[in-house]
């Protein structure tokens, strides 16, 4: 028995390994068609399932699987015809060949690796600790103003040292879509925002204004913490996911480095390469 595992998607900060499981027969997969006496099999169609739009994969194969199976007759059709004219043999067509090649490796290698790497047992400690980081776990219930500039920002600090109500500054003078709800930012916990907001939220004890203005992509941010809880302990089946998420990330970016570290790795800058680019000048 062979299980498929496709890799639909890679994240920002490593790897996000997502399986669609289908088990077949890997040496004996039904064929499913011939064309021009070529086979496509059973398998050849799994693998052309992530090629289509998320909401058709989430529904039963057997309801688009006519559908799929004209379109991968089609890609068959055009890639006899491609060979026939040697198009296999074009530089710039092999260079690409090449890297889906080993794209797909790698796909397959990092699936084999995490599987292999991943256990319940390191499920279990990896609950352990998440339950036993308190810190990473807290949630606080916040208020922000959010200005255009740093000089707005400190004008309304200062009007808040003065004991001026921040809720009816926050309607007032907030750009931020929380502004008419009095600055409101619900609880929220690690992780969900920019990283200067979040560590200056975080560092507020509670009732406490932040006294220095906070940049983000966003703006000018003032901020004040009303709440902080510790949320109540999941159960280990109810964050397995996610936990098998975050080994997966740590160990894809952890394997990536070793790599890394011991490769000899030669790379042209983007200055040594320009002078073999013919790009207009707007490109450059």
């Amino acid at each position: 028995m062979h299980l498929i595992k496709l890799i639909l998607k890679f994240s920002t900060i490593g790897l996000a390994i997502i399986f669609f499981n289908y088990t077949v027969y890997a040496q004996n997969a039904p064929i499913v068609a011939q064309v021009n006496q070529e086979a496509i099999s059973l398998e050849t169609l799994i693998h052309a399932i992530n090629d289509l739009p998320k909401e058709i994969q989430s529904q039963p194969f057997l309801s688009y699987y006519e559908d799929l199976l004209e379109r991968v007759i089609d890609v068959r059709l055009i890639a006899q015809e491609a060979k026939k004219i040697n198009l296999a043999d074009d530089a710039s067509v092999k260079a690409a060949i090449e890297f889906v090649t080993e794209k797909i490796l790698m796909q397959a290698y990092l699936a084999k690796y995490v599987q292999e790497s991943i256990t319940e047992e390191t499920l279990k400690n990896s609950y352990e600790n998440y339950i036993a980081d308190v810190t990473s776990r807290e949630e606080i219930k916040a208020s922000h103003i959010l200005l255009d500039t740093e000089e707005e920002a400190i004008l309304i600090i200062k009007q808040l040292n003065n004991d001026e109500s921040f809720e009816e500054l926050a309607k007032m003078k907030s750009k931020g879509p929380s502004g008419p709800s009095g600055g409101d930012l619900g609880w929220f916990g690690r992780g969900q925002m920019v990283p200067a907001f979040e560590n200056e939220a975080f560092s507020l004890a509670l009732e406490e204004i932040s006294q220095n203005p906070v940049q983000t992509q966003f703006g000018w941010h003032v901020i004040k913490v009303f709440e902080k809880r510790i949320p109540e302990t999941p159960s280990f089946e109810s964050i397995k996911v996610n936990l098998i998420q975050d080994n997966e990330r740590r160990l894809i970016s952890k394997r990536i480095q070793e790599l890394r570290n011991v490769a000899s790795i030669k790379k042209m800058t983007s200055a040594e390469l320009e002078p073999l680019l013919d790009l207009p000048a707007r490109q450059k």
